[in-house]
């Protein structure tokens, strides 16, 4: 996962099987889109197991967001040899591309607001959001409840590139 971060190609995490298949799909739009390669980390307790699946053709609606692109676009390019050219787009274009991917899809997104007065916060990540979800679910905690005891879920499909204003909305008046 750190070679990942450190070459700058974006995270997806699923949570299960059926996101493996989804986020395999957002993992090709965003590819395209961005101009970069896009990892699936998954866990062993997601590929050994079995599930039913939802496959629908128009389950996985993509949306391609509007962001600045440089003149010959994101992609690599026929004689692309010049490696300062090809650093520049990393830096400057496609990662902020692959933040505003994820944004568009609401990839990364809160799942319980924690109500009016929202004062514990959960953030998960890929298999650990199905874990927080059945000892909330153990201890009775549904979203109405969660809304009125304070408790805020964000779950996180794409740990990196992550954005501040994700954390910045996730925080917002926590203790």
């Amino acid at each position: 996962e750190f070679n990942f971060v450190d070459t700058m190609i974006p995270i997806l995490n699923p949570a299960g099987v059926q996101e493996i298949i989804d986020y395999g799909l957002h993992g090709f739009a965003m590819s395209r889109f961005a101009g970069t390669w896009v990892a699936l980390k998954c866990v062993k307790d997601n590929v050994e197991s079995t599930a039913s699946v939802e496959a629908g053709l128009d389950r996985v609606q993509i949306i391609l967001p509007e962001c600045e692109i440089p003149h010959g676009g994101l992609n690599i390019r026929a004689n692309d040899l010049d490696f300062l050219g090809q650093e520049m787009r990393l830096h400057e274009y496609k990662r902020y591309a692959a933040s505003a991917y994820i944004r568009a899809n609401g990839l990364n997104r809160m799942v319980y607001s924690g109500g009016p007065k929202a004062k514990i916060g959960i953030l998960t990540v890929g298999k650990n959001y199905l874990d927080v979800r059945q000892a909330l679910d153990d201890l009775g905690i549904d979203e109405a409840r969660a809304n009125k005891i304070g408790v805020r879920l964000f779950k996180v499909a794409c740990p990196w590139p992550f954005e501040r204003d994700d954390m910045t909305a996730f925080v917002d008046g926590l203790e």
